[in-house]
């Protein structure tokens, strides 16, 4: 939604989603990154989980 809005109102509430200042392949990087950030340490979990003899 605030890639969609935000040019409409030129402000983001993020600096990275500043779509005018990186453009959106570096927005989709950061993004990327994040979610790489977020899916290493959920699958990290999972397999602590695991190893701790979580079912």
């Amino acid at each position: 939604m605030t890639l969609i809005r935000g040019p409409g109102l030129d402000w983001y509430p993020y600096n990275i989603l500043d779509v005018p200042g990186m453009g959106y392949a570096g927005v989709a990087v950061y993004i990327g990154s994040i979610l790489v950030a977020f899916l290493g340490i959920a699958t990290a979990l999972w397999l602590v989980d695991r190893k701790l003899g979580g079912s």
